[in-house]
């Protein structure tokens, strides 16, 4: 008997060790960079896997710069450090914990940055913020903000504020973000300045701009009519929106999506909110024709064809 555990052992070792590791990968977080480098003060960012949430954070002295050390924890691929020299020179590397995988990374590559004299200021250059800042599709519970592109801008910091609340942060490539998931009567605002790579600066922000949600009974249905089911972006990429018709409050509903060979690949149940989009994440779907259905106390609210189109 010890020999049959023994012989069993070895081959779940053996085969373990020929399996292929990249699922048990955590890849260390890349792209480095220092922004809004003043003499006392810098943001730190890097970008991270998808399944990454949380960072640790090294930063030490250079060369000829006063003693320096900091370590931190953080939520978020950012991080303002303070209590920096004018004129001085710093390293930083950073870690990752990944949720899919339940491990830490590795250390990045040490990362250099030095803050200008005193005195000095970020030269912004020809980096202008974002113009024609406006939220469309104002629902109840959601709203697509959207800006005209900058210029010299690869990508742009949105900061989003709902009425009395804590400002968040988000870095985008693109030039609009959908929010779901707000509240009624209720006010938000926002803004978005500009990231130019030539000149490695970010740029001012632009004005803030407010909007005002609409209350829960502009989404009441008015008798004789029907709201259509809609599902958007079609095609769609990382994630799909879908906009189910006549569901209540805190109604259980059930989604499953069809291949167009027929075959179920998702089945998931949610609750619904009359008005209220719901997120299905197709990131990791291969791209094609898809068949998505709803149903709901045996019947059956939407029927919609999407595609899937990784870019």
């Amino acid at each position: 008997m010890k020999k049959l555990k023994l012989t069993t052992t070895f081959l779940a070792l053996f085969v373990l060790a020929l399996a292929p590791k990249t699922w048990a990968n955590c890849p260390e977080p890349t792209n480095l960079q220092a922004f809004d480098v003043t003499p006392d003060k810098a943001v730190l960012t890097w970008e991270a896997a998808r399944d990454a949430y949380r960072f640790a954070v090294k930063v030490v002295n250079g060369p000829n710069t006063p003693a320096f050390g900091l370590a931190a924890v953080t939520d978020a691929p950012r991080i303002e450090i303070r209590g920096l020299v004018p004129g001085g020179e710093y390293l930083f590397v950073v870690k990752a914990w990944c949720r899919e995988s339940l491990q830490d990374s590795d250390y990045s590559e040490w990362a250099v940055f030095r803050t200008p004299d005193d005195g000095a200021a970020p030269d912004q250059g020809r980096c202008a913020p974002p113009a024609d800042l406006k939220a469309i599709d104002v629902s109840p519970f959601g709203a697509t903000l959207k800006w005209a592109a900058a210029e010299a801008a690869s990508k742009y910091e949105l900061e989003f504020q709902a009425e009395g609340q804590t400002a968040f942060n988000i870095v985008l490539r693109e030039t609009d973000f959908r929010l779901d998931r707000l509240s009624p009567e209720t006010t938000y605002r926002f803004r978005v300045r500009s990231y130019c790579p030539e000149e490695n600066v970010f740029s001012e922000y632009a004005d803030w701009y407010d909007f005002r949600t609409p209350p829960r009974s502009a989404l009441r249905i008015r008798p004789g009519t029907t709201t259509p089911a809609a599902a958007y972006p079609n095609p769609a990429d990382q994630r799909l929106n879908l906009r189910i018709p006549a569901i209540a409050d805190g109604q259980r509903a059930v989604l499953k999506a069809f291949d167009a060979r027929g075959r179920l690949l998702l089945e998931t149940a949610f609750t619904a909110y009359e008005g209220q989009a719901e997120i299905l994440d197709v990131a990791d779907l291969p791209d094609g024709m898809y068949f998505l259905a709803v149903e709901s106390n045996g019947q059956r609210l939407m029927e919609e064809k999407v595609m899937v189109t990784h870019r």
